[in-house]
């Protein structure tokens, strides 16, 4: 027996018996009708194979695609097919292209890899993840068992997200006094995948409570949008007073991708028009 590493399941040598010559003159040699073949089995002693899987390459969008890679210990006589389970918080078809639910690693071979191809966005989502559960198996040779891995059956790679959103603060409508309310606009140049709570400031000439209805802070700005409005609610009063001032300073978000930009764009003022005549 010439001994390998290969998992190929037990095996067999058969000899039999075929035509024969050198008899004596006259003397007929027959070949036995029940015990004319033989059967030799080697055992073979590469019955278990371990089945792993591990994170080759990271992902990044805009940069790097991700890799996974699926092994054997032995090399197999036979194509062996790998069911796989998708899961994390990548989305599959939207945050890269559809994964493989399963790969075939060819006989002779120890190895194949499944990529991770990223589908670049212009959404602030953080990083995310795609994992990789081994399943079952089929097509090892008859006698030869593939388990997977107790300690290496998952694998994960990271999507690095690369978008960053600044949020920015204009006027858009002025309070006039029992006619209309104000209005800022908090406007994103990117958006984002969850709602972001959006804190600030509120000052100026205008008091509120009696000129306008006080503002409180945090708001939320919502998933998917370009815009968050603030209405300034005004409040009717029978003074004859100036014209007086709302000066709304964004101040922070809950999100670390989401920043506030620097002045005079995180900052804006509406004016409250009085429509009372001075006495």
């Amino acid at each position: 027996v010439i001994s390998d590493a290969i998992a190929e399941g037990n095996e067999t040598v058969i000899l039999t018996l075929g035509a024969n010559t050198g008899a004596p003159t006259g003397v007929t040699v027959s070949n036995s009708t029940t015990e004319d073949e033989a059967t030799v089995t080697i055992t073979d002693n590469d019955l278990a194979v371990e089945v792993s899987i591990e994170t080759t390459t990271q992902a990044a969008e805009d940069a790097t695609n991700g890799l996974f890679t699926i092994s054997v210990d032995k090399e197999l006589s036979s194509d062996l097919t790998i069911n796989l389970t998708l899961g994390g918080t990548a989305d599959d078809g939207t945050d890269m292209n559809a994964m493989a639910t399963s790969v075939t690693i060819p006989a002779g071979d120890f190895s194949v890899t499944t990529p991770v191809t990223v589908i670049s966005d212009a959404i602030v989502e953080g990083d995310e993840t795609v994992i990789l559960t081994l399943g079952t198996n089929s097509g090892a040779p008859t006698g030869v068992t593939a388990t997977n891995s107790a300690t290496n059956d998952e694998a994960t790679v990271t999507i690095t997200d690369d978008d960053y959103a600044t949020l920015r603060i204009v006027r858009k409508t002025d309070v006039y006094e029992n006619i209309s309310d104000g209005e800022f606009l908090v406007i994103t140049n990117k958006q984002f995948d969850t709602d972001v709570e959006v804190s600030f400031s509120v000052g100026g000439t205008a008091t509120a409570g009696s000129d306008y209805t006080t503002l409180s802070s945090p708001v939320t700005f919502p998933a998917y949008s370009d815009t968050l409005r603030i209405v300034v609610p005004q409040l009717d009063d029978s003074e004859s007073e100036m014209n007086e001032y709302v000066i709304m300073n964004l101040t922070g978000t809950d999100n670390s991708r989401v920043s506030i930009a620097p002045a005079p764009d995180s900052t804006a003022t509406v004016t409250v028009f009085d429509d009372d005549l001075p006495l």
